[in-house]
């Protein structure tokens, strides 16, 4: 049985190196690899030792699937901070006598009739209520030497300090105008300072590349930013991309244009 299994894997990555590596197997590496065979991981691992393609590839799909994580961590912690407040609320109204509790349901059904037959939501507040600033995921080791005021882009970027951090991302980009990940920051960087333009014009180089890691999020951020600026076709245009693709983003793109 032993030898049986190690042919099989033998025969996966063979297939992975025929057809660009087989994904299942990789995201279930990065996301369960609790459920493979231990053999199978010891080989799998053994095997990302001497095959530099297929290890770039695993850190490639290492570092989306943490950004991703990261982003909807934050906005979860968010919510759950929200809700918490909206729990501790629920409480004093709980300890109520009956005769509020019955005033305190009739004011929730004329909140609901209200509601019903209020206005859509703008494009600002759907912007408002779906954003949430993207974390860095760039190792430091993928940083370089570029310093502005002792500290480097992503550092600035992690301290929210973003208008430094555009400068330093820009002379990043100056230097090498294929530094996709500094073209994505900057980007982010823009919307946070309100920059919308400018934010449009680097997420826009981010997509049109192949570099994965950023293209994906890049279409999230650069579908907000048309909406903030009332680009709704454009807008929509990016949310159905992203709600007909495979990624993380595509449940979230759903709920947007639910929202639209």
């Amino acid at each position: 049985m032993p030898e049986r299994r190690f042919k099989r894997l033998d025969k996966r990555i063979l297939l992975m190196k025929e057809n660009d590596f087989d994904q299942r197997f990789i995201d279930t590496y990065i996301k369960h690899k609790h459920l493979l065979d231990i053999k199978e991981v010891d080989a799998f691992e053994n095997q990302l030792k001497f095959d530099r393609t297929l290890a770039e590839e695993v850190k490639l799909q290492q570092d989306i699937a943490k950004g991703i994580h990261l982003h909807f961590e934050n906005e979860l912690k968010n919510k759950l901070k929200a809700a918490g407040e909206s729990s501790s609320n629920q409480t004093k109204v709980i300890s109520l006598k009956y005769g509020l509790l019955a005033a305190a349901s009739i004011s929730v059904f004329i909140l609901m009739f209200i509601y019903l037959l209020s206005p859509d939501k703008t494009p600002l507040e759907i912007y408002t209520a779906h954003y949430t600033t993207y974390p860095n995921i760039i190792d430091p080791t993928e940083r370089g030497d570029n310093k502005v005021d002792k500290l480097d882009a992503y550092q600035l970027y992690e301290q929210k300090d973003y208008n430094k951090a555009i400068i330093a991302f820009d002379e990043m980009i100056n230097k090498d105008e294929n530094n996709i990940a500094a073209t994505f920051y900057k980007g982010l960087a823009c919307i946070e300072e309100e920059k919308l333009e400018m934010a449009v014009i680097s997420l826009e180089k981010v997509i049109s590349t192949a570099d994965t890691r950023f293209s994906t999020p890049a279409t999230w951020y650069l579908a907000l930013t048309h909406l903030k600026l009332d680009h709704k076709e454009k807008a929509i245009n990016l949310f159905k991309k992203l709600k007909n693709s495979e990624s993380s983003y595509n449940t979230r793109a759903e709920e947007v244009l639910d929202d639209i």
